[in-house]
C-alpha cells in the first residue's frame, strides 16, 4: 500500500449495474462493507487529527496505519483482492458485471430476484411512489415478470400475460437477453 487509499464510490460493486450489482455476490457485498470501513476510518482520523492540538506529523501516515490495520482483520491477502478489485473497477461494463453475476447457476438465479424485487418495487403504491411509475410497475410485472401477485389479477390481465408468455415470449426473451451468451460478450 503506498499511498492512503482514495475516497468515493467509484471503487463499490454497490454503484455497479444501476446501484444493484452488490445483490449479486456475497464477496461483493463483503467488498463494500471493507471499504466502508476504510473510508471511514480515513475520515474519523483526519477527523480527530485536524481536531488534535497537537500537531501530528504524519497524518497520512496514520491513517495508512489504521487501514493496513483493519485490512489484517480479513486475511493475508485482504489487500491484494482489494487492489485487484480497484485495478479492474475503472474499466467494468455493464455486460461485464453481469456477466460476472451469471457466472454460475446461484448468480443466474440471484439476477433473476433481482429483477423480480425491482418490479415489485416500481408497483409498489405505497410511501409516495409515483402513480404513473406503479402502473409502469404494474405492466412490466405482467409482461415480464416470473410470477404475477393475486392484487393484478383480473380477466385482462390474465388474457394480456397468456398473450405476452405465448405469443411474445417476453420473460424468455429477457432471460436469453440478460444471461445469454450474444449479450454476455
Amino acid at each position: 500500500m503506498n499511498n492512503v487509499l482514495p475516497f468515493g464510490p467509484w471503487k463499490l460493486w454497490g454503484t455497479q449495474l444501476g446501484h444493484f450489482a452488490a445483490f449479486g455476490r456475497p464477496e461483493w457485498r463483503d467488498h463494500d462493507w471493507l471499504w466502508g470501513r476504510l473510508d471511514g476510518a480515513a475520515h474519523l482520523v483526519r477527523l480527530l487529527i485536524s481536531e488534535a492540538a497537537e500537531t501530528v506529523k504524519d497524518p497520512e501516515g496514520v491513517v495508512e496505519s489504521i487501514q493496513r490495520s483493519i485490512l489484517t482483520t480479513k486475511g493475508t491477502n485482504a489487500w491484494e483482492k482489494a487492489n485487484e478489485d480497484l485495478q479492474r473497477m475503472p474499466h467494468l461494463t455493464f455486460r461485464a458485471v453481469l456477466r460476472q453475476w451469471t457466472d454460475d447457476n446461484d448468480g443466474k438465479r440471484s439476477a433473476e430476484q433481482t429483477l423480480d424485487s425491482i418490479l415489485r418495487t416500481l408497483r409498489n403504491k405505497d410511501n409516495g411512489n409515483n402513480p404513473s411509475v406503479a402502473s409502469i410497475g404494474e405492466l412490466a410485472t405482467i409482461l415480464v415478470g416470473e410470477k404475477i401477485p393475486a392484487s393484478l389479477h383480473d380477466e385482462w390481465d390474465e388474457k394480456l400475460k397468456l398473450a405476452a408468455s405465448r405469443v411474445f415470449r417476453l420473460r424468455e426473451k429477457l432471460d436469453e437477453y440478460l444471461l445469454g451468451e450474444e449479450f454476455l460478450q
